[in-house]
């Protein structure tokens, strides 16, 4: 039964030495060589002497001054011999030495160390890349936050914006916030002038981008227009030429379509590091023009309905009014004064907006009051006084069916409370009454009081504002005879302004009654 033997493991410092025989081999044949070499001067030193003496025997040449200098020839000549073979076997033994250890273990250390060399140059190598691609996710990570700042600011202005302006200005301050710009600015299509004029810029040359004109089809925005998309120029040290066209720093471009119509084109100039634009960021720039274009469109539909509902308000005020020609106008000067109003108490546009329709349509329930009441001179008798107030509840009926027109109703059902309670249909007092209510009531009052009626004449606006002043804090709320009072007198006195068929002024009618 054979038995399984397991070869030694060399260890990686064990040095071998060559074979012996290897060795002798090679120091037999130097002796050879020596031996035959030092036979040559030997046998020409005896030549010489045996020439010289004449043929005289061996013995009596080495007796000789001659045989001495042979003898030390010859001892010289075998030193010489053994001295040369023991230094040059010594050092061949040696190479044969270090050549066997380079053969084994001293290789290995060698192969490990160029290996050390290699895998060091390698993991630089990789190092480098993951440097890269660390680089690479910062810089995705700089662009998703610029992207997301700017459509954040586009998004609030989409959320604030009640006009194509407001859009527009969201729009160049998003843009600037998401590509780090000096400045942007909107250039679109004035067909009146037949020029690109600015109509909406931020950053720090806004107040000159503002200013900017281009002719139709010419520089940058003729270029966006022409191209069909967006476009960066000037990437080369900042400045250049692309196109044909010059810009004096690195800007891009991008033409905004809804179909086939140029809306716009949205311009972003340098960055105040003074780095050029990539394509990444022409990219986020056109991202958000894209987001624009579809809001704006939206937009435009949103504000043709609102066009559309303040049309039909105004054609209800119409109807109102054209059975009492004393009231002609009356509707329109309150939506303007409430409108002013509401402004200089810093109200937002969404609730100037409801104000102003509340006031064009605050007296839609007289259309169920006859007009011989509604004309009727002098004072009114209880009953019929009765009868004209419930014209508040009548229109808070008509609002109430109406989803859109449905958040009138309570400022339309309350235009006639007073802050100490004395006013109708509920007798509501001081803060139960909603301030864009008492805008209302103060502007439906000054309006009444400042207009002829078929029972009085018009105040003066002295007076007027004298008798709002008197009240303001028992029948009128303070904060709406101070926005009132803060109005240019020019806008208060454009009383009659605002309809030129007002009638002429009824004679006889008591000058301070302010029945309504």
């Amino acid at each position: 039964m054979s038995q399984r033997t397991s070869k030694p493991t060399k260890s990686r410092s064990t040095r071998t030495t060559p074979p012996s025989g290897s060795g002798d081999n090679v120091s037999h044949a130097l002796s050879a060589g020596f031996a035959f070499m030092s036979l040559v001067p030997i046998l020409l030193a005896v030549f010489l002497v045996i020439g010289q003496e004449g043929g005289g025997t061996l013995g009596t040449i080495l007796g000789g001054r001659t045989g001495a200098l042979i003898v030390l020839m010859l001892i010289s000549s075998v030193g010489g011999f053994f001295f040369i073979r023991r230094e040059l076997v010594r050092t061949f033994q040696s190479v044969m030495t270090r050549a066997s250890e380079s053969a084994t273990g001293d290789l290995s250390e060698h192969i490990r160390e160029a290996s050390a060399g290699e895998m060091s140059r390698i993991s630089e190598t990789i190092q480098g890349i993951a440097k890269g691609m660390e680089n690479q996710a910062e810089d995705a990570a700089r662009s998703r936050d610029r992207l997301r700042s700017g459509v954040c600011r586009l998004t609030q202005a989409l959320q604030a914006a009640r006009s194509q302006d407001q859009l527009w200005q969201g729009l160049v301050e998003g843009a600037l916030d998401a590509v780090n710009g000096r400045t942007a600015y909107l250039m679109c299509v004035d067909e009146a002038v037949g020029d690109f004029l600015t109509v909406a810029a931020a950053g720090e040359e806004s107040a000159v981008a503002r200013e900017t004109k281009v002719p139709l089809g010419e520089g940058v925005p003729g270029l966006a227009a022409r191209e069909r998309k967006p476009v960066l120029l000037g990437t080369e040290n900042g400045k250049g030429d692309a196109h044909g066209v010059k810009v004096p720093e690195c800007t891009l471009a991008v033409p905004m379509f809804r179909g086939e119509t140029l809306q716009g084109v949205l311009i972003v100039q340098g960055s105040p590091s003074g780095d050029t634009f990539t394509e990444d960021d022409l990219t986020l720039a056109a991202s958000l023009a894209s987001l624009a274009a579809a809001s704006m469109g939206q937009q435009d539909s949103s504000e043709r309905l609102e066009d559309t509902l303040d049309q039909v308000l105004r054609a209800f005020a119409t109807s109102v009014e054209e059975r009492d020609p004393y009231a002609r106008g009356h509707a329109s000067r309150v939506a303007h004064y409430c409108e002013e109003m509401a402004r200089s108490l810093n109200l937002d546009d969404e609730t100037v907006r409801t104000v102003r329709r509340a006031a064009y349509i605050h007296d839609i329930g007289k259309l169920a009051i006859p007009e011989t009441l509604l004309r009727k001179e002098g004072r009114f008798t209880d009953e019929e006084l009765e009868h004209v107030r419930a014209h508040v509840i009548t229109a808070e009926k008509v609002l109430a069916r109406l989803p859109s027109l449905a958040s009138l109703a309570p400022m339309v059902r309350h235009h006639h409370e007073r802050c100490d309670g004395s006013g109708y249909p509920d007798g509501l007092q001081g803060d139960a009454i909603p301030l864009t209510t008492h805008v209302l009531i103060v502007a439906n009052a000054f309006d009444v009081m400042t207009s002829d009626r078929s029972y009085r004449q018009a105040m003066s606006l002295s007076m007027a504002l004298d008798l709002l002043k008197t009240k303001a804090g028992s029948w009128y709320d303070r904060r709406a005879v101070h926005a009132l009072l803060a109005l240019d007198e020019k806008v208060l006195k454009a009383t009659g302004e605002l309809d030129p068929n007002q009638p002429e002024k009824a004679p006889g009618a008591p000058a301070i009654s302010v029945r309504h």
